[in-house]
């Protein structure tokens, strides 16, 4: 696994990202980015929800709050804290379902191949067992395209990164535009991937 998004953070987003894998690895709703920028912890999650596709109970859409606290007194004083609330959109019984689900599609992808086979492999499976459809944000993570069979860009895009992260293959996902049926610019996940030292974009 690779945490590409995380080395594009500065230091103190490098904080929040810790803090934010750490709290979301543990199911923790409210999790404190101590005086962090609200800007710092957006980056963080951001990255977080690009990096790790194994979290797909993460939203798409987390809640920043900032509390200052002003201390009055002899010596006043007066403390910033900062953090990110990230509902979970499935329950605990179905995130246990979805990575047993997982756990069993990966061990039935052969891992004795060379990098180039592993991502073809990877690429046909995601292709044969998905259906592309835009609905909401259960469309949007890789549990969507792995469990349900039905997801948009953003979920089939983790979903290749999930399972070529389990197969020790560089893989990341990256967002931008590309050119819908209307022949019109719109938004557009995929991934790039490191095959034999050499770089290539993929699109599932």
């Amino acid at each position: 696994m690779n945490e590409y998004w995380k080395g594009k953070l500065n230091d103190g987003a490098i904080t929040c990202y810790d803090l934010i894998l750490s709290g979301l690895q543990k199911r923790i709703e409210t999790i404190d980015c101590k005086g962090a920028s609200q800007e710092d912890i957006s980056d963080a999650y951001f990255a977080v929800y690009k990096d790790h596709p194994e979290l797909f109970y993460m939203s798409n859409s987390p809640f920043i709050s900032r509390k200052e606290t002003k201390l009055v007194g002899l010596f006043s004083n007066s403390s910033v804290s900062t953090s990110v609330r990230a509902t979970n959109i499935y329950d605990n019984r179905t995130i246990e379902k979805c990575r047993n689900e997982i756990d069993k599609i990966v061990k039935s992808l052969s891992k004795n191949q060379s990098e180039f086979d592993l991502v073809l492999q990877c690429l046909e499976y995601v292709v044969l067992n998905t259906e592309y459809k835009i609905d909401n944000q259960l469309n949007q993570n890789a549990a969507a395209a792995l469990c349900y069979h039905m997801s948009q860009c953003s979920g089939i895009s983790k979903a290749v990164k999930l399972l070529l992260d389990r197969m020790n293959v560089f893989c990341i996902i990256v967002e931008g535009q590309a050119s819908g049926n209307s022949n019109q610019m719109e938004p557009h996940a995929w991934n790039i991937v490191q095959v034999n030292g050499v770089y290539y974009h993929i699109d599932a």
